[in-house]
């Protein structure tokens, strides 16, 4: 299972290692507030990013996801500093121009309210309406975690589609950001 994602975190535990060729590359863990994920730079993305890894800096990684049965890993393509990636952003959403080909739809969900299973439905579900725009679901825990589904996940965002989400799961899953919801008033 593979698909790609985009991460960013501080690097720790960094392990230098050289092909067979002799080319360096490097594998490291990528930390959070509540969780680590290995990565890989094999050597053109080690190249350019050698100096950030060596850094106590935050980083932004753009990669795939392999998922095996004994271990979870990222294989990064692009290694940049946390703070250019957002200066990057910020600009192209001030210049008006849009950061993926097509819209943005967000789906926001309380990761406790729903199974594994549940999420498999809603893929399903999404897979029911295909279309251009990108899919960006939004898992809040303790933290909020931003997954950006594979583009065989795109969808056209219609009423009847988000009709279609609330009949199956209510206020558990929402187009609409939880703010509210999340952390309600005991």
């Amino acid at each position: 299972m593979a698909g790609e994602v985009r991460l960013c975190g501080v690097v720790s535990a960094l392990r230098l290692r050289n092909t067979k060729k002799g080319d360096r590359y490097g594998s490291f863990n990528l930390e959070d507030k509540s969780s680590f994920i290995e990565v890989l730079a094999w050597p053109d993305t080690y190249k350019k990013c050698a100096e950030l890894l060596g850094a106590d800096d935050p980083i932004y990684v753009k990669g795939r996801m392999e998922v095996g049965e004994d271990r979870v890993q990222v294989i990064a393509n692009e290694i940049t500093a946390l703070s250019e990636a957002a200066k990057h952003q910020k600009n192209n959403l001030a210049n008006g121009k849009l950061l993926t080909n097509g819209e943005k739809v967000h789906l926001y969900l309380r990761e406790t309210d729903v199974s594994a299973d549940e999420l498999v439905r809603l893929r399903d579900t999404l897979l029911d309406y295909p279309g251009p725009a990108t899919v960006f679901l939004h898992m809040v825990a303790d933290a909020e975690t931003v997954i950006e589904l594979p583009e065989q996940v795109r969808i056209a965002s219609s009423p009847e589609l988000e009709n279609t989400v609330a009949k199956l799961f209510g206020p558990r899953v929402s187009f609409q950001p939880l703010n509210n919801q999340l952390n309600p008033a005991s």
